[in-house]
């Protein structure tokens, strides 16, 4: 679904690291949560934003399960949803 679609055609709006993101509060993102931020924007897929931002370990049994934790975890941040309406 998402694997299409690309993080290129994004505008970055920071100096720092391509990837690394600031929220219009001047929050700092670290890379793997600007990377979960855009791809969320792109997919819409928490799960899947998940696997391309950070190392999930689709060998385990309850991989999807992890996944789906972490999303939640990130979704709970105010910074974190505040970044993905900016973008």
């Amino acid at each position: 679904m998402c694997e299409s679609l690309t993080l290129d055609n994004m505008p970055i709006t920071t100096t720092e690291t391509p990837l690394t993101g600031r929220t219009e509060l001047g929050e700092i993102l670290t890379e793997k949560e600007e990377k979960f931020c855009r791809t969320y924007v792109l997919c819409l897929n928490r799960i899947e934003a998940v696997m391309a931002a950070y190392d999930v370990d689709t060998s385990l049994s309850n991989w999807r399960i992890n996944a789906g934790n972490l999303a939640y975890e990130l979704l709970g941040k105010p910074y974190i949803n505040r970044r993905i309406r900016e973008l």
